[in-house]
């Protein structure tokens, strides 16, 4: 299961990293819409200020190609787009070598989280068939 790590494309932004899957297949009709969508997988590690936290959340979004970008959506609180927070790590203050750090241990274990969560194992699961 884990092999599905390098069949990702990784996004690198300001503070974040996300890891995505996307379907090929543009077959799912979200209601009252005609166009169809793709489903997509997301691994995300942020840092939350706020909180004063690193985060590594887990999501299935929804995503239709346009002209030179991406367009994704979702429904929150809907049980068809869940999202979780599955692991996170106390910091006094954002720095890149600690964020590198917490980004490879959850993905060095991530095998433990498809073992012991059932939204990580079903979702990442979901990316062998695309």
């Amino acid at each position: 299961m884990i092999a599905v790590i390098p069949l990702a494309k990784r996004r690198e932004r300001d503070r974040e990293v996300t890891y995505i899957w996307q379907s090929s297949d543009l077959n799912i009709q979200r209601m009252g819409e005609t166009d169809l969508w793709g489903e997509q997988v997301e691994l995300e590690f942020s840092h939350n200020a706020k909180r004063k936290k690193y985060e590594a959340t887990i999501r299935r979004v929804v995503w239709q190609p346009s002209a030179g970008f991406t367009v994704t959506s979702f429904e929150v609180f809907s049980p068809d787009y869940p999202s979780a927070v599955i692991y996170d790590r106390q910091v006094g203050r954002y720095s890149d070598k600690s964020f590198t750090e917490f980004e490879r241990h959850v993905i060095d274990n991530i095998g433990s989280w498809i073992e012991s969560h059932a939204l990580v194992r079903d979702l990442l699961t979901r990316t062998l068939s695309y």
